[in-house]
């Protein structure tokens, strides 16, 4: 069974925590970001900003159906490194879409792509990055 890193608030022991739902809280960070670079996008890209937040509501709701489900460690591993690849999909197309000024490095598309890129590592397992990465 792959390994699901996940945080928690408070004096919980692991036994307290299902990892299931800790790691749905854990992916909170992409699809917030998601949605940014979605709403980001809508001057540039009209079409592909509507299609990044139709894809970010669908992360979420199955996000939130694998949380509800206890034990469902693979299915959320899978759909977390789903979520990923989206992100950062998300953020090079912001970049694209941008042109030249996305190369100034205080420009929006500038920031998102580094904003995606952090997120590919901060609270992720190797399993997800994988997904990500296929």
């Amino acid at each position: 069974m792959p390994r699901i890193l996940a945080s928690t608030r408070g004096p919980l022991s692991v036994a307290d925590v299902d990892p299931t739902a800790a790691a749905r809280s854990n992916a909170t960070l992409a699809l917030g970001l998601l949605n940014g670079i979605a709403t980001d996008m809508t001057a540039h890209a009209p079409d592909a900003a509507k299609s990044f937040a139709t894809q970010q509501t669908s992360h979420r709701q199955r996000l939130d159906h694998i949380g509800g489900t206890p034990g469902s460690s693979d299915e959320m591993t899978h759909a977390r490194g789903q979520l990923l690849a989206t992100t950062m999909d998300a953020a090079v197309t912001l970049y694209r879409a941008t042109g030249s000024r996305a190369a100034i490095a205080s420009s929006t598309a500038a920031r998102r792509l580094r904003e995606a890129a952090f997120v590919q590592i901060a609270a992720t397992s190797r399993d997800e990055r994988d997904t990500a990465d296929q």
